[in-house]
């Protein structure tokens, strides 16, 4: 990725890609500092949005969540669907359902966004009955209409992945 700075020094994809590389490596300030310069270039639709809210969320500043979503990224659907994910695993169950729906407004067959809003819908669900202790389990139609909707989102994600011949994310929908 370096490389590729210094070859396209004012390229804000070179940027964000290599803000990704520094994420995967697990070096949480310096993707921040590449994906800051590729939004600075005005690489809002490449990944550094997303670099930006994933690389606060692994240093666990979830206040700092608030002051990243910016409307100008709501069209970049891996921004919006580190969002949903974020939120997903903060157990703010609405934030997240918003951000998946919003990504599937955009690309209704993208796969990950089904299949994340279909395990959110189920936690949440879970989650819900566990806290509130219920003892008719399944008998509610709230409870059944969840989860014929999360049924509809993994076949979606299932056929997304069968079409594009993937067998990992046809094994991962499976599962």
């Amino acid at each position: 990725f370096n490389r590729a700075l210094h070859l396209a020094p004012d390229n804000p994809k070179a940027w964000a890609n290599a803000a990704l590389g520094s994420l995967l490596e697990n070096q949480i300030d310096r993707a921040i500092e590449l994906a800051q310069k590729a939004l600075q270039l005005g690489g809002k639709d490449t990944a550094a949005p997303a670099v930006m809210v994933n690389s606060v969320a692994i240093q666990r500043k979830y206040k700092d969540l608030d002051d990243l979503i910016q409307e100008d990224y709501l069209s970049n659907i891996d921004y919006v669907r580190a969002l949903g994910n974020i939120f997903g695993q903060s157990r703010d169950f609405m934030r997240a359902e918003k951000y998946y729906r919003l990504c599937l407004a955009q690309a209704p067959s993208d796969f990950h966004s089904n299949l994340n809003l279909a395990h959110l819908i189920a936690d949440s669900q879970l989650f819900t009955r566990n806290r509130l202790r219920f003892k008719s389990f399944g008998r509610d139609d709230k409870w059944n209409n969840a989860y014929c909707e999360a049924l509809k989102l993994v076949n979606t994600a299932l056929d997304t992945a069968q079409q594009g011949d993937n067998e990992q994310y046809t094994w991962q929908a499976l599962t």
